[in-house]
């Protein structure tokens, strides 16, 4: 393009000052075809002046070391004694080298002989071979400049379009297009960009093309404005290899184009303070790269719900379509309003695009991620944000889990998944949860199982699934919870209500260290397939090959229930279904159908139809057998109360 338009320029120096030398010397050496005025002639351009000389069918040929340089022909010429010259249905045409030529055609053409001020008017045509075309009603030669303030129509290499005047310094190669330009660069197999202004200036020297005021770029309904905007050429001039602007740019998006489904509200507008691109070897725009200055670059993208995304810089995708993502680096940051607010933030972030409605589906955020809502607060190296789907993924990147914290719980994983509109924590890998109220105590405070109002409960998993909104959690894959002392293991663990239920499920083990006076530290151990522990009713029930063990003492059941008192600590123990204990000190068993065991009394009431003991002495049966712990000894009842026999161990006596 640049190479053209420096031939152009050159062209349209060497045209208009041969329209001086030749007709100059025309009219000199072919004196045999002119001849004096004896018939009334006028001319349209000189009117209220009689022409001293005229010339029919005038045609001259010029050559330099006899190559033809130039042919200049017209219908008709006059010369005036002022000095001015006319021509009519005038052709000149300029032969350069390589067969390439330039050609000017106008109805009327003048010149002034000694100020070498010229004008053509009346249709004025200027093209040359290889695709430079300039057609405009007039122009002006001042020996200098060609210059107009009439519309301009224009082909300049790959840009083609008008302009309301024309300015070229002949000296300088310097052409101006001004009043308003536009003007169409068409791409092979591309949309083609469309750009306005008030002015464009084409430096030949320096391969370039720059529009100021207003500047405007359309491409597909996609538009970038702007001051100043130049356009930058390969070195043969053809290809455009840059386009870079500056000063309060905009880019909008073809939101209301008839590419976009119409159910997007609003539009996607980026704005900095100035850009530059990735074009392609083939002159194909892949990227423009919007900057802030002082404030940091932003982009408004389209809704439901509106986003605001701020960075020190943008980079925009082009696709075939339209856009296909917006990259943002720099401490970049998205913020969505709307009924349920929230921001992600990272050191880069990419947006994507479904290019064919203008609208963002997902952005993908690196390095130091934060997110936030009225809830949440969760920081990652990576994490994806789906709009669509309303899902925010946190990644973990080289060992660094990602974390997220809300209501005063914290639970990292290898992936964290978050669904802010329902209400959804999900979490892999890894899993470490604390659960701890705004107060400093935990949610799962006064279960029995965790009896603690002050610390935190723990739990680690394979995997978890919470929902915010019916505050419950369901742990699953070797989960292991803990609160101080107080351990429980499982195959999956599901706290519902708030904390109020705790549901323990497959090869339960707890390890409970509440079960009598603070300064005890010998814990009760239950193991168990189902443990379901209830707060409002100070119960813990244990279900399916039931087995506790307590200071030396193993009791097993099909099922058992632990009562707490008013200060967790455990109060008794009731069993059902096959129930054996054994005390391995005394060696002593009992089997029933139900127990009592009374912690704090120490107590063992075992009921069965009927309820055997044995010892190494012998073995006795009863309807009740109850085992006094206290004082070590056991006594027998046969219905009523009544007494059957009452023993101690062989060596307690």
């Amino acid at each position: 393009m640049v190479r053209r338009v420096k031939i152009l320029r050159i062209a349209l120096a060497i045209l208009f000052v041969a329209f001086l030398a030749l007709l100059g010397l025309s009219f000199t050496r072919n004196s045999q075809r002119q001849r004096a005025v004896s018939d009334p002639v006028t001319s349209p351009m000189r009117q209220g002046e009689t022409p001293q000389l005229v010339a029919w069918a005038f045609e001259d040929v010029q050559t330099i070391g006899g190559r033809v340089v130039s042919r200049i022909r017209a219908r008709r010429t006059m010369g005036f004694g002022s000095g001015w010259y006319t021509l009519e249905d005038v052709h000149l045409t300029i032969y350069r080298s390589g067969d390439q030529t330039w050609e000017i055609a106008a109805p009327e053409a003048q010149f002034q002989i000694d100020t070498r001020a010229a004008e053509a008017k009346g249709g004025v045509r200027i093209s040359s071979g290889d695709r430079v075309r300039i057609e405009t009603d007039s122009i002006d030669f001042d020996g200098t400049r060609l210059a107009n303030r009439i519309p301009v129509r224009f082909l300049v290499d790959e840009w083609e379009g008008k302009a309301g005047a024309v300015d070229l310094n002949v000296a300088t190669e310097h052409l101006r297009l001004h009043d308003g330009v536009e003007a169409t660069r068409r791409i092979a197999n591309e949309p083609p960009l469309m750009m306005r202004a008030l002015e464009a200036d084409f430096d030949r020297l320096s391969n370039e093309a720059v529009f100021r005021g207003q500047a405007r770029i359309e491409r597909q309904g996609d538009t970038l404005e702007t001051e100043a905007i130049t356009a930058r050429v390969d070195a043969e001039r053809r290809v455009l290899s840059a386009l870079e602007g500056c000063c309060g740019v905009a880019f909008h998006l073809s939101s209301g184009s008839e590419l976009a489904s119409g159910s997007s509200v609003g539009e996607t507008t980026v704005r900095g303070e100035r850009f530059f691109t990735d074009v392609g070897p083939e002159g194909k725009v892949r990227a423009i790269f919007i900057e802030g200055a002082e404030s940091p670059a932003r982009a408004v993208l389209a809704g439901p719900p509106p986003r605001t995304l701020t960075a020190g810089q943008f980079r925009i995708v082009l696709a075939d379509q339209g856009v296909a993502e917006i990259e943002a680096s720099g401490r970049a940051k998205i913020e969505e309003s709307g009924q349920t607010p929230r921001s992600v933030s990272g050191s880069k972030m990419v947006a994507y695009f479904d290019a064919a409605r203008q609208r963002p589906t997902s952005a993908v955020v690196e390095g130091n991620l934060e997110y936030r809502d009225a809830r949440n607060r969760a920081t990652a190296h990576r994490g994806t944000f789906d709009f669509l789907a309303d899902r925010v993924v946190l990644d973990s990147v080289r060992g660094s889990l990602p974390s997220i914290e809300s209501d005063g719980h914290r639970l990292t994983g290898q992936k964290i998944e978050l669904s802010q509109r329902a209400g959804l924590l999900r979490a892999e890998g890894f899993v470490k949860a604390r659960f701890i109220d705004r107060k400093g105590g935990s949610t799962l405070e006064r279960s029995g199982v965790f009896p603690s109002s002050r610390s935190p409960v723990y739990v680690n998993s394979d995997s978890v699934v919470l929902q915010q909104q019916a505050e419950s959690a369901h742990f699953r894959g070797n989960v292991r919870a803990w609160q101080d002392e107080n351990i429980l293991l499982s195959k999956e663990l599901k706290i519902e209500q708030g904390g109020k239920t705790l549901v323990a499920e497959g090869e339960v083990r707890a390890v409970l260290y509440n079960a009598r006076e603070e300064s005890s530290s010998s814990p009760v151990k239950a193991s168990a397939e189902t443990l379901t522990a209830r707060r409002d009713e100070r119960t813990a029930n244990l279900r399916g090959g039931v087995r506790i063990e307590d200071q030396g003492r193993v009791l097993t059941s099909e099922s058992a229930t632990f009562f707490f008192d008013a200060a967790q600590r455990l109060e008794r123990v009731e069993a059902a279904g096959g129930v054996e204990v054994a005390e391995r000190a005394a060696s002593r068993s009992g089997k029933g159908e139900r127990l009592v065991y009374h912690v704090s009394r120490r107590m063992i009431h075992l009921e069965g139809s009927p309820a055997t003991v044995t010892d190494p002495q012998g073995s006795v049966e009863g309807s009740e057998i109850v085992f006094d712990l206290a004082r070590d000894r056991v006594e027998v009842l046969r219905g009523e109360g009544q007494t059957e026999a009452t023993y101690r161990p062989e060596g307690s006596r």
